[in-house]
């Protein structure tokens, strides 16, 4: 038989069988093969290894924790207002950028003389993003370091000026007449914390007059000062150097 007989012969075989069981078809037990379940071998002693223990944490013992960091912030702004706010211990990573906005506005007088909305925080004389939520967010990535942290302050309008801190006289008793001469009552401040700054006298001595106008501090001021008001810091820059050059031009005019 030929290799095409026999396969065709073999195709016919396989068209006369039933391509699946019926429901009522029972193998004959005679001829069935018997298919045993696999099992796996059994394990080695000991059969299991030891469960790993679950990790226990830790209570540390009184007064072992690590103190929190804080920082002392001075907010500052030179003009429109002219203020210095000190704000001591803050922890630097709960501290939010809105508390300091608070801050300043309490600080000011509260919403009936600024808007929370109108205050800037600034940092390198640029405004602290919103995505910087806390102190530590903003100052990520700068080389602000150590226990005290300065903040630039602008508001948007201007404000006026805080008001001076009043100070409270201690009323003499007798306890204090028989003091010491060396013992003084202080006074006490109402806002504890809180510094305010005036603009110093111009004391003997000093540069004034053109003579200020000459130094390039001047200019530099003026050009933090019109950084803030513009919220550019090219136009401030451009504007600066025609200040600067008109004020040179006049100086050497014949």
């Amino acid at each position: 038989m030929g290799d095409l007989q026999f396969a065709k012969t073999f195709l016919t075989s396989l068209d006369n069988k039933p391509t699946k069981y019926q429901p009522d078809h029972v193998f004959d037990p005679k001829t069935f093969q018997l298919r045993t379940p696999y099992t796996l071998p059994k394990l080695s002693t000991p059969p299991h290894p030891s469960p790993p223990k679950a990790n226990q944490t830790s209570i540390p013992a009184p007064g072992s924790e690590a103190a929190a960091p804080s920082v002392s912030v001075i907010l500052k702004s030179a003009r429109n207002p002219n203020m210095t706010l000190t704000l001591t211990s803050l922890n630097p990573s709960t501290t939010t950028v809105q508390s300091l906005k608070e801050s300043v506005q309490s600080h000011l007088g509260g919403p009936s003389v600024v808007g929370i909305d109108k205050i800037k925080v600034l940092l390198n004389k640029k405004p602290i993003p919103p995505s910087k939520k806390t102190i530590a967010d903003a100052l990520e990535g700068t080389s602000s370091e150590g226990t005290e942290v300065e903040f630039g302050v602008m508001v948007m309008g201007g404000a006026p000026d805080p008001p001076p801190q009043v100070t409270t006289p201690v009323p003499v008793t007798p306890a204090v007449l028989d003091s010491s001469p060396d013992t003084k009552p202080r006074p006490t401040s109402e806002m504890e914390g809180v510094e305010s700054t005036l603009s110093d006298p111009v004391q003997p001595g000093k540069a004034s007059g053109s003579a200020v106008l000459e130094s390039p501090e001047f200019w530099d001021d003026l050009q933090g000062f019109l950084a803030q008001r513009l919220r550019n810091q090219s136009e401030a820059e451009r504007v600066r150097g025609i200040f600067e050059r008109a004020f040179q031009s006049a100086n050497s005019a014949p």
